[in-house]
């Protein structure tokens, strides 16, 4: 070898471990590349070594030489075809599949619900679009709605509610046969359409083995709710004939359901008539509280025990000034679902308590007057400072006001015992209306600050009849007595029923026995009445005691 050959060769072994350096300190931008450059770097080395250590052409080390410098140029070819070829094809594949994966996602929030991951709404109407047209056969969409639905997202908050309508989608796919569509609509609604069938009867079938379905409690977590279905339906072409308006009509219908004891109804032509008069009745509603359409009667409540009427429950009602009466089932649920109910509620307290006050002062007598609270009055910032001020402004003792909640805003207790605290360190009292009619379990009459529980007239109405009822109240007036609270009986519309609850201890009874509700000068004008039969009523009962 030359001198000018191992000159040249040396300095390519100096390049060859210069660019191994930078190699080495570049690899974590693009490894695979520079691991293919940096083996042939390393196979350029091996090979300027063999190359300056042969002493003629034939010598071992100039053949392994050549084979360094082989697999350095293979290497090299290998990282070209990498970097040009390889990883710009990999990459529009990755592209590719990512691209796909968001289409995918995409279309899965477009077309499905995120909760129950069945078909939205969307997707139904462009199903009934495609598929309504086809055949010739009888066709039928129902929707449906959840009953308690909006009572336990009010009280337990929306992870337990949307918990609720996933239990319910996965019941529903295990019911209903494949052939059917199921969709998940806004709220807490859902559809099932029925691409055909032969009878009526069938689709009566249907919507009962869907009620069937509700049988079973719901369990959510340690929570173990009842509930049904109110469900609509609308048939095509008889009812419709798109996709708009079957869904539409089936809406409809799914409503007027939530009005019938069966909670089934099938569409016809005037509840769009009903559904417009309904927004118009919310609209006049609006107007009421200002235009003094609004009043209360008061339905006496006889203290069994002291032998006297001592309170009284404030009733709201309305009087349209075109349709007269409104009936409170056709106007409270109207103001719970609009928001309204909160005004309301305030008017109702404010003037419960001022007519109260005037009672007192003419009869010179206590009175308690029972007033009724919604959902959102409990969840209103500062409730308790509206209720305190509006004792000091109409001048009723804390003691002489009764605030009544339902059973079913006991369920969240994370947010009604803090609010129940409150109201009660004001010295009012705290009572459970419609005690046994909904929620299942009652380990929280000892957390919750209340005084009295309301036996809800369904169990009071067959007491006689009914073993079944008997029991449950029997079963309440202990529980209460056990854990010191009173019990106030509903719906006494019999001298049999004051009998039966005079003798088992009931310290209150409230029914049209004893009086219907009355308006605030009726009451004025009737207390003396009322009182004489009251005790009329004890004396009798006392005779036989």
């Amino acid at each position: 070898m030359t001198a000018l050959k191992s000159n040249l060769q040396m300095a390519a072994f100096i390049l060859t471990v210069l660019l191994m350096v930078v190699l080495v300190k570049q690899i974590r931008t693009m490894p695979r590349l520079f691991l293919f450059l940096i083996a042939a770097s390393f196979n350029l080395l091996c090979s300027d070594i063999m190359f300056i250590s042969y002493i003629d052409v034939y010598d071992i080390y100039n053949f392994t030489g050549h084979i360094f410098q082989f697999t350095a140029f293979w290497l090299l070819y290998k990282s070209i075809y990498y970097f040009t070829v390889e990883q710009p094809f990999v990459a529009v594949i990755k592209a590719k599949e990512s691209l796909e994966l968001k289409e995918r996602k995409i279309k899965q929030l477009a077309y499905y619900d995120a909760g129950t991951r069945l078909p939205n709404e969307r997707y139904l109407k462009e199903y009934l679009e495609e598929h309504l047209p086809q055949g010739d056969s009888a066709k039928a969409l129902l929707v449906f709605g959840v009953d308690r639905y909006e009572g336990v997202k009010s009280s337990l908050g929306t992870a337990y509610a949307e918990k609720m309508l996933e239990t319910i989608a996965q019941r529903l796919q295990e019911v209903l046969p494949y052939s059917y569509v199921l969709s998940k609509l806004p709220e807490d609604r859902f559809a099932v359409f029925i691409p055909r069938y032969e009878q009526l009867q069938m689709l009566q079938e249907v919507t009962d083995k869907l009620q069937q379905m509700m049988h079973r409690s719901l369990v959510l977590e340690h929570f173990s709710i009842s509930s049904v279905l109110h469900i609509g339906v609308s048939l095509y072409p008889k009812d419709a004939a798109n996709a708009e308006d079957l869904l539409q009509f089936a809406q409809f219908a799914a409503y007027e359901a939530t009005k019938k004891e069966e909670r089934v109804s099938f569409y016809t032509g005037s509840m769009q008539e009903e559904r417009a008069a309904r927004l118009v009745l919310e609209h006049d509603l609006k107007k009421a509280i200002e235009q003094g359409e609004l009043f209360i009667e008061y339905q006496p409540q006889l203290d069994l025990q002291q032998g006297a009427i001592s309170s009284a429950e404030a009733l709201v009602r309305w009087r349209h000034p075109k349709r007269g009466l409104i009936a409170p089932l056709d106007f409270i649920p109207l103001a719970e679902e609009s928001g309204l109910i909160v005004p309301i509620g305030k008017w109702v307290l404010e003037t419960a308590c001022t007519e109260t006050v005037r009672w007192q002062k003419k009869h010179r007598k206590p009175m308690r007057v029972a007033v009724n609270l919604s959902i959102g009055q409990l969840y209103e910032k500062d409730f308790s400072r509206f209720v305190k001020q509006t004792l000091e402004k109409t001048g009723l003792a804390p003691a002489h006001l009764q605030l009544e909640i339902t059973e079913s805003m006991t369920m969240n207790t994370k947010l009604i015992v803090p609010a129940l605290q409150e109201l009660k360190a004001l010295g009012v009292t705290i009572a459970v209306d419609d005690f046994g009619t909904g929620y299942s379990s009652i380990s929280y009459l000892k957390d919750f600050p209340i005084d009295y529980l309301k036996i809800d007239r369904s169990f009071i109405r067959n007491i006689l009849d009914n073993p079944d009822d008997e029991a449950l109240v029997k079963m309440i007036l202990s529980m209460a007595k056990h854990l010191k609270l009173k019990v106030v009986a509903e719906g006494i519309e019999t001298p049999e029923q004051l009998d039966y609850l005079f003798h088992n201890d009931c310290e209150k009874i409230q029914g049209y026995f004893i009086s219907r509700p009355l308006p605030y000068e009726a009451l004025e004008a009737d207390y003396q009445a009322i009182q004489q039969f009251a005790d009329e009523q004890l004396n009798r009962l006392k005779m036989t005691k």
